[in-house]
């Protein structure tokens, strides 16, 4: 049975991705188009290399972004190529994703490409890294070149200073600009590993990465020297430009015209896995090209302007944090990201979940997969072409991963025994949010991957089973890869515990800044540590989750508008922010002591009330905006700003958290959500605010009160009132230490 926790505020994503029905788009807009071209590499058996390195996700991968492609961007499907083991094995050899035949592919796409039209390229398999090329033309600051590594990759070519047939960075720009030089635009997404390792969480995730020594043969000595001669290369530069955004790692979008979208930071590791988490019959994706695919299909649907590549970078990352997750996050390159994805806006139109009847069993041709949740209610029109009248309600009976079960009831959820036509057409009426509880988990395995004794497993179940109850937020599972939390083993002599979220945490970033939770002692007050502990990730996942889902499939055009551009202050005296910060964006790069501020304006023409949250990587929860009775309304074309500075002491990834509602009769404002860290927490044990304000009986207060205390009854938010409130994500990449200095004015 699919969580339901990672479909908080997720209206219907209307699109059968993996089904054959046919879309409810008109004919006309359903005609392909001569002026796109696409090619999909899908890498996942490795000649050369061992079976427990081959990938399964990639495969998969390509059929999804090939149906997108073709449903809703109107590619035809004699444009878009396909490189992957199926193809080779129903089309030939020349079809299998071999260095040779994708260089043979970016050739053809240069040679048939012309100005205005639109090139698609997906890759999908491990990267890895090598020493750079001698005399390189573009040096790497690490001395290390980005790789792509395609089916008959080898080992490491002393005499020509590469790992066979890898493609490089500057290899693959080369292949791009020749394309690029036809004057056609192009959008290329690497879903591969480029560097990092992972503090692991549970067991189905895959890397997408080789490690340059013992599976690609380099010898560590020839790593060492290409790394030594570069960091004295960079120290005689007299300026670096530091503190700004990450730099891409294979920097393929140095020109106009092309957008790269990288599924992690030079940094950190992407994986594959079976999606969408907490799914018991999903298959195997990347986690870059499933999110990706999914927040595409909630566009086509939803959007009433168009996305942009930015926009759809955000998104992903907001969608990543929704599922508990703490790396990676995405990375866009080029000047061109703002531009719409693919020239096109995206059509909005009738859903395309449809109903069928067989048997007195009524189904939808949509699931987990497509973000449905279990006791969710979905209005029902004739099907498409044959009116807008609205004919009765279904509730979703259970939910799989590729379609539902649905029953007839009335607009409250309760039975009846309406009756609908095959095709009728279904939209979201009232999302159902689930139990919002921590679902907590014991690792079987210690830090170093060793079996915990069986004595302290079960006192660690114990221990949590009381923690739970009626209004706690907290539920104990018996699955690790089922849980957001894991409580795992510090010690081998099982005398101390930690804990850490089930996705794991991306090592040398969120996990070596991270706070420590834990260790915590094996004692008689364990009990207490872990329900104060679980309490507040609980609140603060909560929190966070439901800004997240609900800010990456929002497309900002309903009755609730707010503009949010945050800035940075050059000093005290600033107040509003000087220097803009690249918005949207997956992530906001900030360092220690950062002096910030974040303008707040309403562009709608109807008056909301803001409250803005700070959600720190130790799961503190404070208040930026209202401050000490401030007045939080807006009315159309206001405006207000609010400063803070960035401390380092929780560095890691942590959140701006905006909520906004209608604005009528007394002020709604959620400042009453504000919890310490966890650090700050025990030093004062027993203290917690849950003083339970006006604002909190609002739709969405009640909400919030249900997720982050356990009171009440609220399991989710009608349409009406999703239309009338706004939660927004801003997630930061916080930097322990402080900002470098900038470069000097030339």
């Amino acid at each position: 049975m699919t969580s339901r926790r990672s479909t908080l505020l997720c209206s219907a994503i209307a699109i059968s991705l993996l089904s054959s029905t046919a879309c409810s788009q008109p004919a006309s807009a359903q005609s392909p188009r001569d002026d796109r071209y696409a090619l999909l590499v899908a890498v996942t058996f490795y000649e050369n290399l061992p079976e427990k390195k081959h990938l399964k996700g990639p495969a998969n991968d390509v059929l999804l972004v090939r149906k997108i492609l073709v449903e809703k961007f109107r590619f035809s499907p004699e444009r878009v190529v396909t490189l992957s083991e199926q193809e080779g094995k129903d089309k030939g050899k020349e079809f299998l994703p071999t260095k040779k035949n994708i260089q043979r592919e970016f050739k053809r796409l240069a040679q048939v490409a012309k100005a205005g039209n639109q090139v698609m390229i997906h890759m999908g398999g491990h990267g890895s890294q090598q020493p750079e090329q001698p005399n390189s033309p573009d040096p790497e600051p690490d001395g290390l070149d980005e790789t792509f590594l395609p089916r008959d990759i080898g080992q490491w070519d002393n005499e020509k200073s590469t790992v066979a047939n890898a493609i490089i960075d500057d290899e693959l720009g080369d292949w791009l600009k020749a394309i690029r030089d036809k004057k056609a635009s192009v959008w290329i997404t690497l879903d591969s590993c480029h560097s990092g390792t992972m503090i692991r969480g549970d067991g189905k995730e895959v890397t997408r990465d080789l490690d340059m020594i013992k599976d690609l043969g380099i010898p560590e000595k020839t790593i060492d020297k290409a790394v030594k001669e570069a960091a004295a290369r960079e120290a005689l530069k007299p300026e670096k430009a530091r503190g700004g955004d990450p730099a891409a790692a294979f920097k393929l979008a140095k020109q106009g015209g092309i957008v790269a979208i990288y599924a992690a930071q030079p940094t950190e590791v992407t994986l594959e896995r079976e999606m969408p988490p907490r799914t018991d019959d999903a298959p195997i994706y990347g986690l870059l090209s499933y999110t990706m695919c999914m927040v595409l299909s909630e566009a086509a649907e939803k959007s009433k302007e168009p996305i942009t590549y930015s926009e759809l970078a955000r998104r992903i990352q907001g969608q990543y944090v929704a599922w508990g997750r703490t790396f990676p996050t995405p990375l866009i390159e080029g000047d061109d990201r703002d531009r719409e994805i693919l020239g096109d806006k995206i059509w909005p139109g009738r859903s395309s979940i449809l109903l069928s009847s067989k048997r007195e069993v009524i189904t939808i041709n949509a699931g987990s997969i497509h973000g449905l949740t279990e006791g969710s209610i979905l209005s029902v029109a004739p099907p498409p072409g044959q009116g807008d009248k609205r004919l009765g309600y279904v509730r979703i009976a259970s939910v799989r991963t590729l379609e539902s079960t649905v029953e007839p009831c009335d607009e409250t959820g309760k039975p009846a025994e309406t009756k609908f036509a095959n095709g009728a057409a279904c939209a979201k009426h009232f999302i159902d949010m689930g139990s919002q509880k921590l679902k907590v988990a014991i690792d079987d395995n210690d830090p170093k991957g060793k079996p915990i004794a069986e004595e302290l497993r079960k006192k660690l179940m114990a221990v949590i089973a009381k923690c739970e109850g009626p209004e706690s937020l907290i539920q104990k599972v018996e699955k690790r890869d089922q849980a957001d939390w894991l409580v795992r083993g510090w010690d081998a002599e099982g005398k101390k515990i930690v804990l850490i979220p089930a996705a794991g945490w991306s090592a040398g970033r969120d996990a070596a800044t991270a706070p420590a939770f834990g260790p915590a002692t094996v004692d008689d007050q364990l009990g207490d540590w872990l329900k104060e502990a679980l309490g507040r990730i609980a609140r603060a996942e909560c929190l966070k989750r439901m800004a997240a889902d609900t800010s990456a499939k929002s497309d900002g055009t309903g009755g609730v508008q707010v503009k949010i551009e945050p800035m940075r202050r050059k000093d005290q005296a600033d107040t509003r922010g000087s220097i803009a910060m690249t918005w949207p964006s997956p992530s906001l790069p900030v360092f220690d002591g950062d002096l910030m501020a974040v303008r707040i304006s309403n562009p709608g023409k109807i008056p909301v009330d803001v409250t803005i949250m700070y959600i720190d990587s130790g799961c503190g929860i404070s208040c930026l905006y209202p401050l000490d009775g401030e007045i939080n309304r807006l009315g159309p074309g206001d405006s207000v700003t609010t400063k803070f500075r960035v401390s380092g002491k929780t560095a890691g990834m942590e959140q701006l958290v905006v909520l906004a509602v209608k604005g009528q009769g007394q002020n709604v404002d959620f400042s009453t959500l504000a919890q310490p860290s966890l650090e700050s927490a025990f030093k004062d044990a027993g203290t917690r605010d849950v003083a339970l304000k006006q604002s909190l009986e609002s739709p969405l207060g009640k909400l919030l009160k249900k997720g982050l205390y356990g009171q009440g009854t609220s399991r989710g938010l009608s349409a009406d009132e999703v239309d009338n409130h706004l939660m927004m994500l801003i997630p930061m990449h916080v930097h322990p230490q402080k900002r470098p200095l900038e470069p000097r004015s030339k």
